[in-house]
């Protein structure tokens, strides 16, 4: 069943807000064709379109109350979709911060504490080194400074008589490299802040 009539969409709603399943799964299958190719696009992989659209669809059913109540649907819908997407960047944001701040700290790594992690561990300290090795030579002398020296941005400023912004920009800039070194080495960004918390 395909809905054509904006009042064949409400007697949806009003049957979903009933708790009518089947209701809710012909709304399901109307809209997420709609919704997926947009969501690519802006998310940038069909699995977080995915994954969007079905946090969407949670925040339906667990408001299904409200729907009669909704002029737009469509308009609701997505602008749902817009905030879930906006939640999981600010999400992914906080965690790279996190990696951003772990990484500028350069704690040493220890190889023990949970049960099998001990390999993963070893191979992310073996995989830095290999990072930080290929930096440029700027880089590497500002993230040797802040990481086994324990130097602010303005110490490191100071010591190689550079702006704190310079600093800044090229430390977060070899912060990245390190990053997307160990993601080519398929190391995800989800598994890298996991390991991250684990041993810090």
């Amino acid at each position: 069943m395909l809905i054509n009539q904006s009042y064949e969409e409400k007697e949806l709603l009003i049957r979903i807000a009933d708790g009518d399943e089947k209701a809710f799964a012909i709304l399901y299958k109307h809209y997420v064709p709609l919704m997926h190719p947009f969501w690519v696009k802006i998310s940038g992989s069909p699995t977080n379109a995915d994954e969007v659209i079905q946090e969407t669809f949670l925040r339906v059913w667990l408001n299904r109350d409200q729907l009669p109540e909704i002029n737009n649907f469509r308009n609701w819908l997505f602008t749902v979709a817009s905030r879930q997407q906006l939640q999981r960047l600010r999400k992914e944001l906080r965690q790279q911060e996190k990696a951003d701040r772990l990484l500028a700290r350069g704690t040493v790594l220890s190889e023990e504490g949970s049960p099998g992690t001990g390999m993963e561990i070893r191979e992310i300290k073996s995989l830095v080194a290999e990072a930080v090795n290929s930096l440029s030579e700027q880089r590497q002398r500002i993230y040797k400074l802040s990481r086994e020296k324990g130097y602010t941005s303005h110490q490191i400023a100071a010591e190689l008589n550079l702006s704190v912004q310079t600093v800044h920009n090229t430390l977060s800039a070899a912060l990245r490299q390190i990053r997307e070194h160990l993601t080519r080495s398929g190391y995800n960004f989800s598994l890298f802040i996991y390991l991250l918390l684990k041993i810090f």
